[in-house]
Order: C-alpha cells, then structure tokens, then sequence
C-alpha cells in the first residue's frame, strides 16, 4: 500500500511530500520515528507506529494498528483492519486513499474545546477505527461523508460523489474529480471548491470564497452583512449562483469577456455563459472588455469595460464603481433624488469617459434635457457642478430640482476644473 495523492494537496495539508521512505518489513511491528519528514510504511499484522516529530506520513497495511503522530503535521492512513489512530499535537490529517469502498467520517468536539477530535464510520478501510487528535479528513476514490467539527478543518472528497459538511469553523471543502458533490460550509468563513461534475454548494453563516470550478453548480454563499467580502466563482458551465446579503459573483478567471445583466438574470460570454445569478450586490468582472448591468459594487477587472451604475430604487446606500485596468466608460441610465456614486479609480488621461447621455437632466421642461457643463458650482436645473475635496472631485448633478452625487475618489486635477469631454452628455 501506498498513498499517490497530489502535491497541491499534501502541501494544502502542511505535509513535506519530499519524506524519507521508511519500510517496516515485518508483521506486527513496535517503531518510532525521528524529528525528520518520514514516510512510514507498515506491514501486516498489528503495527505499533509513533511518528515522534517531523512532517510524516504513517500508512499502517493490513491488520490492526496502533499509529500515532506525534509532534508535526502528520498524514495517517490506517488501512484495512481495525485500527486505532491518533493524530497528536499537530494539524493532522486522517486518510483513505486507498479504501477499497466509500468512508464516512465524523470529528467531534474535544471535551475541553481544542481542535482534536474523534470518530469512526463504515467502509472498508474506516470500518472499525477508532481516532482521534485529527483536524483534517481525506476520503476515498467513492461516495464519502466527512463531517468536520467546530473548528477549522480540511475535508477532501477525491473521486466519487461525496458530502462533505465543514460545520463551525473557518474550514476549506474540497470535492475533488468526482460527480456531483454536495459541500456544506457551515458557520464561519468557508473556503469550498466543487471540483469537476454538478456540485451544490452551500456556504452557510460568515464571509465565504466558493468556486464551482468545472461542471454546471449550484452555489448559494449564504448570509453576510459584511459588504463585498464574501464570493461566489462559478468557473465553466452553466451555474447558479445565489446570494441572500452582500456578495460578489466573480468572473475574473473567465477566459473571454462576460455580457451580464443581473437585473434580466442573462449572462452570456467566457464563464458566465448560461449562467443565473440572483441577490448578489457585486461582481469582479474578467479582464477583457465586458458589459455589466446590474450590480450596486463593481469591479471591472482588466479590459474596457462598459459598466452601468444603478440607482437607489434597486439599491439602498451609496454605489461603488471600480473600471479596474483599461479605458473604461460608466454609463448612468436613471437617478432618483439624492443618489450617491463613487467612482474608485477614474482616470481621465486613458480616456474613460461618463456618459449620462440616457438621463433627462430638467425632468420638469416640455422635452427630453441633456445636461449642461458649468466649471464652478451652479445648482442650476440641467447642469453640472464640480468641486475638489479630500476624497476626490466631487461633481453634483442637479436633475431637476433634485441633486445626485457622482465622487471620483482619490482623482485631482489641482483645483481645476474636469474638462467637459470627460462626459457624454
């Protein structure tokens, strides 16, 4: 028996994939370890195995082992048999690689709140172990179920179609290759990646990171009052993403541009393509020249992008728009009184243009109004009026009889006035 897992993974897990390869050649063996980064392979029979300090990896064979980790961040398979395994004082990691059948795996809360935990499950290689002192869980190349503790865990599914529950904790959940995965963070921060297939993800309480990677995923992040902090990467295929507080869809690994309109629900190009994203107040975009409609906080990405703001009927508070790299226009279609932008990285020498070109700037006159440019500060119905503050220029709108705010932070021309083809009236 030997573990093959990725390097990604080992080195996820704090465990050095570069051990020295010890092989116990008898049945029933009594060994302890050194402080060096080991590879511990047991025999048939009861192996009776102490890793001592290091980094190691500790496989047990057949039979029914006694395998303990130690002081480092230790890998621990047990094999086939009953076997007793405790992780010790490290980040320790409970594995079934190579379990002929799928495992199901629970750790408990220790009795006086520290990160070891203890359980047991059916299946092959898990059936009849008993554990403790571990924090993170590999599953087989079948159907798991890993459930993790209060504290944060890693929980790695392989191939098959696994459920995997972080519970409380700040935990990462990974599916791995297999089919249609269902990942549950919990409560707390959650970092989850679907993996390849179909895979539901459900982010739970706190600020979490989701990605959906390849296949066509459901993935909700949940609730979080904690602004934009919080993300949903659907990845390839066609995806759901849903958001019931503050949250960003991200597109910034698309390898074309994205099309999206959230308010339409129609997402089209690179990997939104088919996808359906409701509740979300933010998005990154790609870093090519996207559309994007329909968002409160924005993040362009690279690219020229075309992002359009929205007004306070479908937002409440103020709205951010950020072009990221590139020669970006902001577009603004309708204002309601007492709206308020910023536009976080306005620059005027690339040509980034505001076009308020859709807006009737004196509602009150017989016909449609563009808006006129005035360098100083008019309140004047039709116009626009600027001023320089700590924050930035600061340009009012005076729509009617009504004011709207557009702030471009952290942009000064020295107390000069913005020139007028900046806009697009």
């Amino acid at each position: 028996m030997a573990i093959n897992l990725p390097n990604g993974l080992l080195k996820l897990l704090d465990i050095d994939p570069s051990t020295i390869e010890v092989s116990l050649s008898n049945a029933g063996n009594i060994f302890s370890g050194t402080d060096a980064n080991e590879h511990i392979l047991g025999n048939g029979g009861g192996d009776v195995i102490d890793a001592k300090g290091g980094s190691d990896i500790v496989e047990g064979g057949t039979g029914g082992d006694t395998l303990v980790g130690g002081g480092g961040n230790v890998y621990v398979e047990g094999g086939a048999g009953g076997d007793a395994m405790n992780g010790g004082a490290g980040i320790d990691t409970l594995g079934h690689s190579q379990s002929g059948s799928s495992v199901k795996v629970t750790l408990n809360d220790s009795g006086d709140g520290t990160t070891s935990g203890s359980g047991s499950g059916p299946g092959n290689h898990a059936q009849g172990d008993t554990i403790g002192g571990f924090e993170n869980v590999v599953g087989s190349l079948f159907n798991d179920t890993l459930t993790g503790n209060n504290s944060a865990n890693v929980l790695a599914g392989l191939a098959g179609a696994d459920k995997l529950f972080g519970m409380g904790g700040n935990d990462i959940l990974i599916g791995g290759v297999g089919a249609d995965d269902e990942l549950v963070g919990g409560d707390e921060g959650d970092t989850i990646h679907g993996g390849a297939g179909n895979d539901t993800i459900l982010g739970g309480n706190g600020i979490d990171h989701l990605f959906g990677d390849d296949g066509d995923d459901f993935i909700d992040v949940g609730f979080s009052d904690e602004g934009n902090t919080q993300t949903a990467t659907g990845g390839s295929g066609a995806d759901t993403l849903v958001c019931s507080g503050d949250g960003a869809a991200k597109y910034s690994s698309s390898p074309d541009a994205i099309d999206v309109n959230q308010t339409s629900n129609v997402f089209l190009g690179g990997d939104a393509e088919g996808d359906s994203v409701t509740g979300f107040s933010g998005i990154v975009g790609s870093n090519f020249d996207d559309t994007i409609k329909g968002f409160s906080d924005v993040d362009g990405g690279g690219g020229n992008d075309q992002i359009y703001a929205l007004n306070q009927a479908d937002v409440v508070g103020g709205r951010e728009l950020k072009g990221g790299d590139g020669t970006d226009t902001f577009y603004f279609t309708t204002f309601l009184a007492d709206d308020d932008y910023t536009i976080t990285d306005y620059d005027y020498a690339s040509g980034e243009k505001i076009d308020l070109s859709a807006i009737d700037a004196d509602p009150d006159a017989l016909e449609d109004q563009a808006f006129v440019w005035d360098s100083g500060e008019s309140s004047s119905p039709g116009t626009i009026s600027q001023r320089e503050d700590e924050d930035g220029i600061v340009l009012t709108l005076n729509v009617g009889d009504q004011q709207v705010s557009i702030v471009l932070q952290d942009y000064f021309n020295d107390g000069e006035p913005l020139p007028a083809d900046a806009f697009i009236l």
